[in-house]
């Protein structure tokens, strides 16, 4: 069976110098904390337990002093260096809410674009869509085209089952066989278990299927949906029409319906219907689930949108702290 892929299968990726990220996660935590925006230094997902990072220090010292205590020469002898992602093999457009690059402490691996981390696994997924208790694995980058193939022909078989019987059963009573034979409960049940196959496993196929000519997975979909209504999306994550009226920008990783489609069941009509393998493992091959094509134009709106919140954040701040002096220099004049 084909797994999900996970950047714990790159030795380029990992992590040689987790303290000094620790380090500067601390300092970024007093820093926030001291100037009143108390903010996490990550997404509020609920459905990826490693995108909130406040707790690193702890999970980072711990995994540090057992290094240590195993004699990790390797640890030791990085912890003056700054470490950053390896710009050679991964291209990242996703950082953190504190602008930071995202980074797993329990698999001490960096994460590319679209990466979670998987309690249940216990380790980090590429472009991870989904945990499946059926499977007993996650559905990622590598395997997501056989999980859609897996229900696809699952719904068409249930189809095919549920109208020969529905057939049989009309024919049945239809010509009054019963007369002369008895029903078959094998026939029933396989009516009802081809009608229930359909409509269950066919909506959920057709979701994932949705989801993929959007080129999104269901962690990001719930991620939108949670920004939303908790309006944490940031006001970058929107623009203005002509009206005047809100719209989001959209997805940077959506490039149209084909090659959205593309991107996830491959480039021929072949690899399409049939279960062949059209992905990488090799760290050079651009298919390997590091690096993503993106829409271009709409990255570049997020950034300018970012860039200009960023600035208004800064202006808000030099405001308040004029206003704060000011009040102080006219109780210090009241006093005297």
């Amino acid at each position: 069976m084909v797994g999900p892929g996970s950047p714990n299968n790159f030795h380029e990726l990992k992590i040689r110098n987790l303290r000094s990220l620790s380090t500067g996660n601390e300092d970024r935590s007093m820093i926030s904390s001291s100037s009143g925006g108390g903010h996490k230094v990550n997404s509020a997902n609920p459905y990826d337990s490693i995108l909130d990072t406040s707790s690193t220090a702890n999970t980072s010292t711990s995994l540090l002093s057992q290094a240590e205590a195993l004699g990790d020469d390797t640890t030791a002898a990085s912890l003056e260096e700054p470490e950053e992602p390896p710009s050679l093999y991964m291209k990242i457009h996703t950082l953190k809410n504190d602008s930071q690059y995202r980074y797993c402490p329990k698999c001490l691996v960096w994460k590319p674009d679209r990466c979670h981390h998987c309690s249940t696994c216990n380790q980090c997924i590429l472009r991870m869509d989904h945990h499946c208790p059926w499977f007993a694995c996650c559905i990622g980058f590598h395997n997501q085209k056989f999980f859609i193939q897996f229900l696809s022909y699952v719904t068409i078989y249930s189809l095919f089952a549920g109208l020969v019987s529905f057939l049989l059963l009309y024919k049945f009573f239809a010509y009054e066989e019963y007369e002369n034979d008895y029903l078959s409960l094998q026939l029933i049940f396989l009516f009802i278990l081809g009608v229930t196959f359909f409509l269950s496993v066919g909506c959920f196929g057709g979701f994932l299927a949705y989801l993929v000519l959007k080129n999104t997975t269901t962690i990001e979909f719930q991620e939108n949906r949670w920004n939303y209504r908790n309006k944490n999306g940031g006001s970058f994550r929107y623009e203005f029409d002509n009206q005047g009226k809100k719209k989001e920008l959209g997805n940077i990783f959506d490039l149209g319906t084909k090659r959205n489609m593309e991107s996830v069941m491959g480039t021929t009509w072949a690899s399409w219907l049939l279960p062949v393998i059209v992905t990488s493992n090799s760290i050079y091959d651009a298919n390997n689930g590091l690096n993503y094509e993106i829409n271009q134009e709409i990255y570049d709106k997020y950034c300018y949108n970012a860039n200009l919140q960023e600035q208004l954040n800064q202006q808000l701040a030099d405001y308040k702290k004029r206003v704060r002096m000011e009040r102080e220099l006219y109780s210090a004049t009241e006093q005297v």
